[in-house]
């Protein structure tokens, strides 16, 4: 075949993107769509399966026409964690859902105050949080039990729609680590099943694949419903951070990788499971047995667009950018206001852990107009990300940042003074796609660890200013104080609203 490209499907969580790339990393067309999001309660977050099948395959075959005849592999990432059942057919059970749902959030509770959820991260080497499979199941087999009486399996995002590509089920390593799961045995867990009180459902979990394997072959009936010729290859995949961490070259033990996406992920490679800080993040398996380390918040360029959403009516590429002069026009500190990222409706993750943990504007006075408050959001996720690296394990020199955030100068800039580390943005336009297609690429191609580099070369390189670091030390303490007064305040909160509603 001349000319061979890699057809890469991410499903994000508010973006999915079908992208070909070429062999040496560039893109050759994109496509993208809404990720079809439904919410039929407050704090749940839900997903048509056979609706997201479907955008897929209408997307695949926009971004496909012309270039069929030259795709040589498949490749899939997604986000991880979520529940997404099927029957014994292969068919959706219920809808799917999503990794930020808060359903389980008063049952996370339980398993802190009872102890549980340090059992599960000595296991598991995560602290899971409400949008994980573990309490998803567990609120399943309590709410729904006719659901999990017609499951055959469960999947995260990438694995359903591999299923519909091939017809096989499987999962790879990346996302089985936030199932239920053995860091020590690198494998799935029975003693979590039994721990979380669903021992029964251990039928239900799938067969671990490596990521860069043949999953199989593109089937006749997916590959009509695509455009596509069937019998392409099809790879096994990844989850999205751990793919867009690989993308980055941050491959060995030491480097790290920050996606600045919907979420703010913070990624350190590791040569083996680590259990401090005990209690906090995630520990996931990745390639060539080596770990990822991630701590997050779990909101990232969604607070911008929050904010640009209600104080400016849209979040247009324009109207980000105003967002961005506007910032760019206050001094550190944005003149007294400090920001909570904690938008999430699934709290914070990482580096502590509350289901119920919410954003807050702290500081604000009858002086203060946009440019502050704009300001002080952007400082917010970047004072998350350096509390993310100073819980970790081992210290880090220089950050890759990725994501839809790595493409604002001026937060690069902000990230870079904040944390006092060098910020190295890679020449990776969609970085968890070109992940899951170096994969594919190993299948077309010879690929050296120098070639699948190439396209992660730094085009943009940002040294941290001494004294505008020194600056945020003093706003970075008092970020922390807040934060920590907000522990007690969320769960009053979420007690409050709950009665309120009861009364209601």
């Amino acid at each position: 075949m001349t000319d061979p490209l890699l057809l890469a499907i991410d499903v994000g969580t508010t973006v999915l993107k079908v992208i070909l790339f070429r062999p040496d990393g560039s893109s050759a067309r994109v496509a993208q769509r809404a990720t079809p999001l439904s919410s039929p309660r407050q704090g749940w977050v839900e997903m048509d399966m056979d609706g997201l099948w479907r955008l897929v395959a209408d997307t695949t075959r926009e971004v496909s026409r012309g270039y069929a005849d030259r795709i040589a592999t498949i490749a899939i990432c997604g986000f991880s964690s979520g529940l997404f059942l099927v029957d014994a057919d292969g068919r959706p059970v219920r809808p799917g859902i999503v990794w930020n749902d808060s359903r389980c959030a008063s049952l996370i509770e339980s398993w802190h105050r009872s102890g549980t959820m340090d059992r599960i991260f000595e296991i598991s080497g995560s602290a899971i949080y409400p949008g994980f499979s573990l309490p998803l199941l567990n609120w399943i087999q309590s709410h729904e039990p006719a659901s999990i009486a017609r499951s055959a399996h469960f999947l995260a995002c990438k694995d359903w729609l591999r299923l519909c590509l091939t017809d096989t089920v499987a999962t790879d390593q990346t996302d089985a680590s936030y199932f239920p799961y053995d860091v020590h045995a690198r494998n799935h867990s029975r003693a979590l099943l039994d721990l979380c009180g669903i021992g029964g459902l251990e039928r239900l979990l799938p067969p671990i694949a490596e990521s860069g394997a043949l999953a199989g072959t593109l089937t006749t009936t997916a590959a009509e419903r695509l455009g596509l010729a069937p019998e392409i290859p099809v790879v096994v995949g990844m989850c999205d951070f751990s793919s867009a961490t690989y993308a980055t070259g941050a491959v060995r033990p030491g480097q790290a990788c920050t996606a600045l996406g919907t979420a703010c992920l913070n990624n350190l490679i590791m040569d083996s499971p680590a259990s401090n800080p005990f209690g906090v993040g995630l520990t996931g398996a990745t390639l060539d047995g080596r770990w990822l380390r991630t701590l997050s918040n779990t909101a990232g360029t969604v607070n911008i667009d929050w904010f640009a959403n209600t104080f400016y009516g849209g979040a247009s590429a324009q109207v980000i950018n105003q967002i961005t002069v506007d910032a760019s026009s206050i001094p550190i500190g944005a003149d007294g206001i400090t920001y909570l990222p904690y938008i999430s409706t699934a709290g914070v993750s990482a580096p502590f852990v509350h289901p119920h943990a919410r954003g807050q504007f702290f500081g604000i006075s009858s002086e203060h107009r946009r440019p502050q408050f704009a300001r002080a959001v952007f400082e917010g996720v970047a004072l998350s990300i350096r509390d993310a690296y100073e819980a970790m394990p081992v210290g880090v020199e220089e950050i890759r940042l990725v994501g839809g955030g790595a493409g604002n100068e001026f937060w690069c800039q902000m990230i870079a003074d904040c944390t006092g580390r060098t910020v190295l943005v890679p020449n990776v336009t969609y970085a968890s796609g070109w992940g899951v297609a170096r994969l594919a690429a190993e299948f077309i191609c010879a690929d050296t660890d120098d070639q699948r580099n190439s396209a992660a070369c730094t085009v943009r390189r940002y040294e941290s200013d001494r004294r505008r670091t020194a600056a945020y030390v003093e706003v970075f303490a008092l970020y922390k104080e807040i934060s920590a007064a907000g522990v007690e305040l969320w769960t009053r909160r979420a007690r409050t609203f709950e009665k309120i509603l009861d009364i209601g």
